[in-house]
């Protein structure tokens, strides 16, 4: 009987001793008691940061994010054509025309004189193809100042007589002879040409440059 009543004791010492020790744990842990009944159950736990860490990489972000509409303005400036180089281009073309413009256009040499082989060669084929020899020296001295590699201003006309590619081709094949218009540069072929033209069909193919010879020559 007595030790029933020791051993009782014993265990209520054991039990609160127990629970104070579960009471400092919780303590220790930061949780807070249970509240009362019809109170919340919920443990609460706050966190706080507290790293400056944090604070720069937020910062650098937003400093990235900053700067993303700048490189893309940058980009689309880029990407603009340059009006200075537009204006280049014009002011090249300008300069390419006012050469162009600027070629010695073929025009009547009263001085020049002709050279006893154009002469002989105006003579030659004056007398085979009918036609007036004194005309046909006056026109070749107004159309190219008997410059065999004569080319006006244009490009189009070309050689002693100016001949355009289409005359130049049509009469060399009723002449049966080769229309290669490079022959328009060749001395004796361009005056063989003109000679037949003219011989054949007038002077009306070089309607200026005739009626200034027709004048020289008191030929009207």
């Amino acid at each position: 009987m007595l030790q029933k009543f020791i051993t009782v004791p014993v265990l209520l010492a054991v039990l609160l001793v127990s629970t104070a020790s579960l009471l400092v744990q919780k303590t220790e842990l930061g949780l807070a008691p249970a509240s009362p009944a019809g109170g919340s159950n919920q443990v609460q736990i706050s966190t706080r940061v507290t790293d400056p860490s944090s604070k720069e990489l937020f910062s650098y972000q937003t400093q990235a994010k900053s700067s993303e509409p700048v490189k893309l303005a940058s980009a689309v400036e880029a990407r603009k054509p340059r009006v200075a180089s537009q204006t280049e281009v014009k002011k090249e073309e300008i300069f390419i025309d006012t050469i162009n413009n600027t070629l010695p256009p073929v025009v009547e040499v009263k001085s020049a004189q002709a050279s006893q082989d154009v002469v002989g060669l105006i003579q030659k084929y004056a007398a085979e193809y009918g036609a007036n020899a004194n005309v046909m020296i006056a026109i070749a001295r107004c159309e190219s100042g008997f410059q065999a590699n004569a080319t006006s201003p244009s490009g189009a006309y070309k050689g002693i007589y100016q001949f355009v590619t289409s005359t130049w081709q049509s009469n060399r094949r009723e002449m049966g002879l080769d229309d290669d218009p490079a022959l328009m540069y060749n001395l004796e072929e361009a005056i063989k040409t003109a000679a037949f033209k003219m011989g054949r069909d007038g002077y009306g193919a070089w309607p200026v440059c005739s009626q200034k010879a027709f004048a020289s020559l008191a030929l009207n």
